[in-house]
């Protein structure tokens, strides 16, 4: 690929380079972000929930200021904007009905609703549902504007339904369900290429202990059709744990 049109920062490396320096980026910033908090909570004492709050808060801040930093650069900046689409008008329309189920439901927060829908349909249903359920995106990706998974797209939904989301998680109910919102396009397949840049992930699921002391009994995984019958490859270990501990967990299709 020739540098001459293309910013240093989007520049694609030789794969040895690239997975050394990675590795070597990954370890400084963990090690530099977690260091901190760590310090700081043996210095006031805190409890190892309240520190790996602490954790998760600078982590937190870290992906925000990679994000600003990524917004400087006139690639990524002129396709970071609010987005909305006739897909996205279609997924929020039909999760009226989920949300109208839920909302009448007595004990709704013993189900964890995953919406596994592609990224910005995902956030139009989160969106819809942001008064009946408390939403938990689940977009562990960077954005770039050659990834394989168009993660600024979904960002750009999120953008989009911004305030609509923040004036109605102020009507949620104490007993409102999780609602995780993923990304379908996250194992979309790849081949190296330089016109690509791999941002795929995994989705992270709690395991069943945990929702258990959580109180769920239930889970309700969202698709968009028919064409999805089975949960996602990498969600595979965690919906037969949960079975085998007694979780309930039914396919919703978003069409039906």
């Amino acid at each position: 690929m020739s540098t001459a049109s293309v910013h240093a920062v989007d520049e694609k490396l030789p794969p040895a380079r690239l997975t050394a320096l990675g590795l070597q980026h990954v370890l400084v910033m963990y090690a530099g972000a977690v260091a901190v908090p760590l310090i700081i909570g043996r210095a006031l004492k805190l409890s190892p929930e309240q520190v790996a709050m602490l954790i998760s808060a600078d982590l937190l801040c870290c992906g925000i200021a990679t994000l600003i930093q990524s917004l400087g650069q006139t690639s990524l900046q002129a396709q970071m904007r609010p987005i909305n689409t006739p897909q996205m008008n279609d997924a929020y329309g039909r999760a009226q009905g989920l949300r109208e189920l839920i909302s009448q439901a007595q004990n709704a927060n013993q189900t964890l609703i995953i919406a596994d829908l592609p990224g910005t349909q995902s956030v139009a249903l989160g969106a819809a549902m942001a008064d009946t359920a408390e939403l938990v995106p689940g977009f562990d990706n960077w954005p770039h504007p050659l990834g394989v998974v168009k993660a600024h797209e979904t960002l750009g939904a999120l953008v989009y339904y911004a305030n609509e989301i923040s004036e109605k998680k102020s009507k949620l109910k104490e007993n409102a369900p999780a609602l995780l919102l993923l990304d379908s396009n996250r194992l979309t397949p790849y081949q190296d290429e330089d016109t690509q840049f791999d941002n795929r992930f995994l989705a992270k699921a709690l395991p069943a202990d945990q929702l258990k002391q959580r109180g769920i009994q239930n889970i309700l995984y969202v698709v968009k059709d028919g064409t999805q019958q089975n949960e996602l490859d990498d969600l595979n270990e965690d919906f037969v744990e949960w079975q085998k501990q007694g979780i309930g967990v039914r396919l919703l299709r978003l069409s039906d």
